[in-house]
Formats: C-alpha cells, structure tokens, sequence
C-alpha cells in the first residue's frame, strides 16, 4: 500500500508522531500494514451509511459500471448536496451549543 500510495490520505501526521506507540494497545492507524488496516477499516469515514447515506461503493470495475448503468447520477448528487446542506447546519449547531455551555458556565 505504501509503495502504490493506496489510501494514503487516511494517514495522519507529518512529521509523524515522535511520542512511543507501545503504550496503545490497538494498531497504529497511520500503519500500511494489512493486518492493522483490517481493524481500523470500519471506522473510515466512507464505510459510515451514516456520514454518506448517497455514497456508492462497488467491488470491481464491472460492478461500478453496473451500478452507473442503473442509477440517476443527477438524483444522487442532489441527494449529496442536500445531505451535506442538513449537515453543515446540524454539526454547525452542535458546535454553537458547546461555545454557548463554556462561554455561559457557571
């Protein structure tokens, strides 16, 4: 993966951490390694339903181009931007609330 840069993106921090990793008892997830992507896997952003309810995976190329044959392109984007429109106003609120608690503490 590393050689390829396959799913390069979901690695953080540059420079890396400098702090000992022995003290974790789960794998790295900034690691290449198949074994350590296999546990963190499922909690990528992409794999969430939730996050991307609209999002379209596939397992090969052919069953990509299976399901461009069957859906509506169009639908799906508006479905995408509507999504995230409800999502910037939902995370934007919780944030609100939270600077509202800290700065009205008592």
């Amino acid at each position: 993966m590393r050689d390829h840069k396959i799913l390069f993106e979901r690695v953080y921090g540059q420079p890396e951490n400098v702090l000992s990793e022995s003290r974790f008892t789960s794998p790295s997830p900034n690691s290449f390694t198949i074994e350590d992507l296999k546990v963190w896997i499922d909690f990528f952003d992409m794999y969430q339903e939730e996050t991307f309810p609209h999002l379209l995976c596939f397992e090969t190329w052919n069953h990509a181009l299976d399901i461009l044959s069957s859906v509506n392109l169009q639908e799906i984007s508006t479905a995408m931007t509507n999504h995230n429109e409800d999502e910037y106003f939902r995370i934007t609120q919780l944030w609100a609330d939270i600077f509202f608690e800290d700065c009205f503490k008592q």
